[in-house]
């Protein structure tokens, strides 16, 4: 039965996942939703400095087919980041959209790892699902990220370690493994109330 065998693969993937994680890219994590072994959430952090997603944490998921892995899943990144629209199904060569170029030996960790680099990817290929916006206003929604997740129930549920208040900085952002821009402070040390950093993003 073809839904039997997405729901173990999915499960072995995430085992394999959890052993791989210090081998895996540092900025990436994920988890199986508690509803669903067919939806996974992400978390996409401590992107590169010279980028201006540096000091954003974005949550998205994949929500795989019962065919999975002989069918790709769909993705959809739900923090706002000004690279991709959020909710909306997003057309990379590893999705959905394209099932021609599917590959059945790829694994959760290579979906996203193709995520991040087609985010990263300073010539901006144009993709159903992308957007264009200045940089002024990706480094705002990077900012803004932290306090917008705080916001969203799956990502609580899910990513608690994400949500250290000692980690964000309203100034610059949240930085979960790599140390903050010289003389950040954080929300405690200037004052700030991480509450009231919520802006239009």
């Amino acid at each position: 039965d073809l839904a039997i065998l997405s729901l173990r693969t999915l499960q072995l993937q995430f085992r394999e996942l959890q052993a791989l994680k210090k081998a895996c890219p540092a900025q990436i994590d994920a988890m199986p939703s508690t509803k669903s072994m067919l939806e996974w959430h992400f978390v996409v952090f401590d992107l590169p400095e010279d980028t201006p997603y540096y000091g954003g944490v974005y949550h998205g998921k994949l929500v795989f087919p019962p065919m999975y892995p002989l069918k790709p899943p769909a993705i959809y990144m739900i923090t706002p980041n000004g690279r991709f629209e959020t909710h909306t199904k997003l057309c990379l060569s590893m999705s959905d959209f394209h099932p021609e170029s599917w590959n059945p030996s790829w694994r959760v960790e290579t979906i996203l790892i193709g995520l991040v680099s087609f985010m990263l990817d300073k010539t901006e290929p144009r993709t159903t699902g992308g957007m264009s916006a200045s940089t002024a206003y990706r480094e705002k929604c990077a900012i803004n990220s932290f306090v917008k997740n705080k916001l969203d129930k799956d990502f609580r549920e899910l990513f608690p370690e994400f949500l250290d208040t000692t980690r964000f900085y309203p100034t610059h952002g949240y930085f979960h493994r790599i140390p903050p821009p010289e003389g950040a402070k954080t929300c405690t040390e200037c004052g700030f109330p991480d509450k009231d950093a919520v802006f239009a993003c």
